[in-house]
């Protein structure tokens, strides 16, 4: 009861339900300490396949001991789904606990739900500085407000296609200015890595993002758990990349 009375404060808080814009977000950050540049991020930005993406690697970095916190929306049950943290949801009375403190440091301003929501989980993620955060980003990207990051140890985008267009210009309705909007302040990133919403591509995006940063050898073990979880779709992955598999291993 406590938590949904605050939710229902918070939806109020701006009279539209997105507002495009990075002020907002931005501004409440900073009153907390800017929580968001103190953690380690993995953004998934896409059309489709971002929640299924999450999931894969989610699954992968967890066998591999990793512990993850994720966000994404929106929820399909319960609003707790989208603050995970240490592997687990967060429970009603923490979620209700952190709200508070977000309503407070806020004091009134107008800011979307959404925008609050996400101020909320960085400012909770920071509790855990040595875990993966997977975010997934809302609408379009560049003013979305998952969009203020500076420490992405990847940007993965998944498949991109027609959607949102109530957003956008109807000379603007294509797919190419949808990329533009979804994909255009990744240039920072040190990593992209897009792939088509079919699922024999996720062992080959792991496999690129911990080839990146971990050593050789463990990205071969990696490879191996990852045969032992997907083998049709490894199989599948290593024939129709071949040529890149083979030049990896060539040097071995």
């Amino acid at each position: 009861m406590k938590l949904q009375k605050i939710v229902e404060r918070l939806q109020k808080l701006h009279p539209k339900e997105i507002d495009l814009s990075l002020d907002r977000t931005k501004n409440l950050l900073e009153k907390l300490g800017n929580p968001q540049d103190q953690i380690s991020c993995i953004s998934i930005v896409g059309t489709n396949g971002k929640f299924s993406t999450i999931q894969a690697l989610y699954a992968i970095l967890k066998e591999a001991d990793y512990k993850c916190n994720i966000y994404t929306s929106p929820h399909i049950q319960k609003i707790n789904e989208r603050f995970v943290f240490n592997n687990k949801p967060l429970t009603n009375d923490e979620l209700a606990n952190l709200f508070s403190e977000i309503e407070e440091a806020n004091n009134q301003t107008q800011i979307t739900f959404f925008e609050i929501l996400t101020v909320a989980y960085f400012h909770y993620a920071k509790k855990y500085p040595e875990n993966i955060n997977l975010i997934e980003s809302g609408l379009f990207h560049r003013f979305d407000a998952t969009n203020i990051l500076k420490k992405n140890l990847a940007s993965i985008v998944t498949a991109i296609g027609l959607d949102h267009l109530d957003w956008l210009p109807k000379e603007e309705q294509t797919v190419e200015k949808i990329v533009f909007e979804k994909t255009s302040t990744l240039l920072n990133s040190k990593i992209v890595v897009g792939f088509r919403a079919c699922v024999i591509d996720l062992p080959l995006v792991a496999f690129r993002f911990f080839h990146c940063y971990i050593s050789h050898i463990f990205t071969v073990f990696f490879f191996v758990l990852l045969v032992v979880r997907y083998p049709s779709y490894c199989l599948s992955c290593v024939f129709q990349y071949r040529c890149m598999f083979a030049h990896f291993f060539k040097k071995y």
